[in-house]
């Protein structure tokens, strides 16, 4: 976590300067573009202006000396200003134009406007101005990407406070970006300081932390809360394997002990059968514990097939029928409904399914008791198979657990894995289990499953 944050801060910084940067130089550019484009244009009115005066002046007399002297004074002028004007004066009697020394090489051929025209020299823009009668003409030539001292003054001057304030907002973004991972960090090191085998909230105030971060923290809390509770009934899930299998192993163990001391074969027999029922109880559990570890309620079914789910209960209730008599309970079944009992579904896992069912209702039914299996197909989307018995019945609040694997009710008795492996099977398939106290006395086990 520690890596993430630090890594995410210097991105987040580094990609804050770049733009930073990336801004003052558009904003550099940009000004710089806008003055020199302000520059070339008023430099532009001023040669146009500087033409027509000097076509003015040169018409008002017939010494070519005017046109002459006017363009030294024009260059004095603009010496002094600190601008370079190359300028031209020509009459269209004279074989010859007066012009600066820096005037680039044109033809006499011209019209009136700005044009653009290249030397050796660089690029030039030139404007012309013909006299009414065609007789004359005076060009101002100067260079657009000149640098000019005006144009540098006006760019430091703007630029000065453009480095002042983005500097202030490179400051002011690494002051709110200290303030954005605060948070942040005071929930890395609330993880940092988390026990992986004993989980619990960070211990942050939500109303101390900004909007955005509390459903992080919410959702955290959430995810440690639900680990807890995860190692809890793993811890729960191991002491209840060791429980289940020290009584048979334990029984196994004395019989076998049993054996070795006696000779009498009658009772070596019975020593032998006791603790082959003490194996085989071993192996049930073993065979169940598999089972509830294949059964992934998250992953899909692999090849479900379409079965007649009262079908499955009438066989189940007659393959249990003798166990039921042993225990003085009887054992009845009914369909309900209208529509079909036809589901989709792997046979042998819902055979284990209504097992676990009926041998739990057996378990907790007294003598003389009745057990009740019910289909209900009145429902065209769901069928809700029920098993009740006329047990002692249980409680709300224990509704929900007993479906934990060895879950210790207050009563002292274990639930084992039976319907743990229920709730498996029932999720695999899409549905949803529930236990409900009977009105009367006894607990109902219902079962909704989506039909086919």
């Amino acid at each position: 976590m520690s890596a993430f944050y630090t890594g995410l801060r210097k991105r987040v910084v580094l990609l804050s300067s770049l733009l930073i940067v990336l801004t003052w130089i558009a904003s550099s550019l940009a000004t710089r573009t806008g003055i020199e484009q302000a520059s070339d244009e008023q430099l532009a009115q001023r040669a146009q202006a500087v033409a027509w005066l000097m076509l003015r002046a040169a018409s008002q007399t017939d010494e070519p000396v005017t046109g002459d002297a006017l363009i030294r004074q024009l260059e004095q002028i603009g010496d002094s200003l600190g601008e370079t004007m190359a300028y031209e004066f020509g009459r269209a009697s004279d074989d010859q134009a007066m012009r600066s020394s820096s005037f680039p090489e044109l033809s006499n051929e011209a019209a009136n406007g700005f044009s653009r025209h290249s030397d050796d020299g660089g690029d030039w823009r030139v404007f012309t101005a013909m006299s009414e009668d065609q007789s004359s003409w005076s060009r101002v030539a100067f260079t657009p990407t000149e640098p000019k001292p005006l144009t540098e003054m006006l760019l430091l001057t703007l630029q000065q406070p453009l480095v002042w304030a983005i500097t202030l907002l490179g400051l002011l973004a690494i002051a709110i970006q200290n303030r954005c991972f605060t948070p942040l960090k005071k929930v890395e090191d609330a993880l940092a300081n988390q026990d992986l085998l004993n989980p619990r909230p960070l211990a942050l105030d939500p109303a101390r932390l900004p909007r955005d971060v509390r459903p992080l923290v919410t959702q955290l809390d959430r995810i440690l809360d639900q680990t807890k509770n995860l190692l809890e009934e793993q811890r729960t899930f191991a002491y209840g394997v060791g429980h289940e299998l020290r009584t048979p192993l334990a029984g196994c163990l004395s019989q076998v002990q049993v054996a070795q001391r006696i000779e009498d074969p009658s009772r070596l027999k019975q020593s032998l059968a006791k603790a082959e029922r003490a194996l085989l109880q071993m192996t049930q559990l073993v065979d169940q514990l598999l089972l509830l570890a294949r059964t992934d309620p998250s992953a899909p079914l692999e090849n479900p097939s379409r079965i007649t789910l009262s079908a499955l209960v009438q066989e189940s209730i007659e393959r249990r029928t003798v166990t039921a008599q042993r225990e003085g309970v009887v054992l009845k079944w009914r369909v309900d409904g209208p529509h079909d009992s036809e589901i989709e579904a792997k046979p042998e896992l819902v055979r284990t399914l209504l097992t676990n069912l009926i041998d739990n209702a057996i378990r907790y039914s007294p003598r003389g008791g009745e057990i009740l299996t019910r289909v209900d197909c009145s429902d065209d989307r769901w069928l809700v198979l029920s098993v009740s018995d006329q047990g002692s019945g249980i409680d709300a609040k224990e509704s929900n657990q007993i479906f934990s694997p060895f879950y210790q009710s207050e009563t002292g008795k274990s639930s084992g894995l039976g319907l743990a492996i229920v709730r498996a099977i029932v999720k695999a398939h899409g549905g949803d289990v529930s236990a409900h106290r009977r009105p009367m006395l006894g607990t109902e086990i219902r079962v909704v499953l989506p039909r086919a």
